[in-house]
């Protein structure tokens, strides 16, 4: 088991060190966590119990947030929500989601942006801020 990093990672977990001075990987197991899956909606979880990200949002926040906390993964703990594509199966709840945690950062290619800007005024301020900022720290 072990990071992207490698060699790096190996060497300093062998010099003693928590986890990795690049990337953090400390020998946590990587979960997938799926809320839902199929036309109804879509949506899973992918990181440790010490952050990751959420793919798709098509599934309920209740949904989302009950079956992280089941599995020692708080809300505080997700960095961000990342949309595949503009189908409603995927990005029915992205709004009410990222509205209730405003920590989180969208992202999502522009032409996913732009389908869902067309759905709502407020959502479009907000789909556009998180994702200048996404931009931003990028670059």
């Amino acid at each position: 088991m072990g990071c992207a990093c490698g060699f790096v990672c190996r060497q300093a977990l062998h010099a003693g060190q928590r986890g990795c001075a690049l990337c953090g990987y400390a020998g946590e197991p990587l979960y997938y966590i799926s809320f839902g899956s199929g036309s109804s909606g879509n949506s899973c979880y992918i990181g440790t119990t010490r952050g990751g990200v959420i793919v798709d949002c098509g599934v309920r926040p209740d949904v989302i947030e009950d079956t992280l906390a089941a599995n020692g993964v708080g809300m505080d703990r997700v960095k961000g929500v990342c949309l595949t594509h503009d189908h409603s199966d995927h990005v029915r709840y992205v709004y009410r989601l990222l509205r209730s945690h405003r920590h989180l950062r969208l992202y999502c290619t522009n032409r996913v942006l732009m389908e869902y800007r067309s759905v709502s005024r407020t959502t479009t301020s907000l789909c556009s801020r998180s994702f200048r900022l996404n931009l931003e720290t990028s670059r």
